[in-house]
């Protein structure tokens, strides 16, 4: 995998968190096509969540909850690491499947 363990070590703990929040469960979840539906839904709900603060229209309007903390950092920040779509959902895969092994 092109992540560095660090990026993937936070990135399985703020999906996990995300979804556990927000009530998925990631083994039930829809997959779409690639299997990965749900999985790069949280990626979304956790770039918002650690990119944007509250004044952000989309949690001050009520679009979005809030479930990690802000910290600021930007938007898509594994693109800016030199990771790609195909990167990211090998790590997500590996993510959905170190989540839910029984």
């Amino acid at each position: 995998m092109k992540i560095t363990p660090a990026d993937f070590a936070q990135l399985k703990i703020d999906i996990a968190t995300a979804a556990k929040a927000l009530g998925v469960n990631i083994a039930a979840a829809d997959g779409g096509k690639t299997g990965l539906l749900t999985m790069h839904g949280l990626h979304t709900v956790v770039d918002r969540n650690r990119a944007y603060d509250d004044a952000h229209p989309g949690f001050a309007g009520g679009a979005w909850k809030r479930v990690l903390p802000f910290t600021g950092r930007d938007y898509c920040h594994l693109y800016n690491a030199g990771l790609n779509d195909s990167h990211i959902a090998t790590a997500l895969r590996r993510i959905k499947a170190e989540l839910t092994v029984r």
